[in-house]
């Protein structure tokens, strides 16, 4: 499912990528980023893939509030806690970092969106439980990590838009 976010998306996801990756340098948060692009780039893609979702989703994202770092992205009425993770490939896979599991604070279910700024598709969903399994574990060149193929993931259908976003 396509989602192209329009100016005023843009210019958020502009704005919260920027302050992300500003704040991140300035409290030393380490990147766990997986792929080989810029930190900039990595936030600004991650930032504006959560907006997408959200708005396929009809929720409002969490991701406004820089200082405050939750565990996941967004919270929906169907799936949960929810994490957003972007790639700019669109036969990727979804990737999640091995410190993800037996955490306290894991979310309930990890989404993959595809594209580039500002055009991302919905590749569709798995629940943690299912994800986070040893016989997940791949290495792409980076070291291991969880990940599964796009044809493994649960599609997502889009709420309709009445105007109202769901926020919590």
């Amino acid at each position: 499912m396509k989602i192209t976010l329009n100016e005023t998306d843009q210019r958020l996801a502009e704005f919260l990528g920027k302050k992300r990756y500003e704040h991140s340098r300035e409290n030393k948060i380490t990147d766990r980023k997986i792929g080989g692009q810029s930190n900039y780039i990595t936030d600004l893609e991650g930032v504006a893939g959560e907006i997408a979702f959200c708005k396929l989703h009809n929720v409002f994202p969490i991701c406004t509030d820089i200082g405050k770092r939750e565990y996941y992205d967004l919270l929906s009425p169907t799936l949960g806690t929810v994490d957003v993770k972007t790639t700019k490939y669109s036969s990727g896979r979804l990737l999640v970092t091995l410190n993800k599991k037996n955490k306290e604070q894991t979310p309930d279910t990890y989404v993959l969106m595809t594209g580039c700024f500002p055009t991302y598709h919905c590749r569709g969903y798995m629940a943690a439980s299912d994800l986070l399994k040893d016989a997940n574990i791949i290495d792409l060149g980076m070291g291991e990590t969880y990940g599964v193929e796009q044809d493994r993931l649960i599609q997502v259908i889009a709420l309709p838009q009445s105007g109202n976003r769901i926020a919590y």
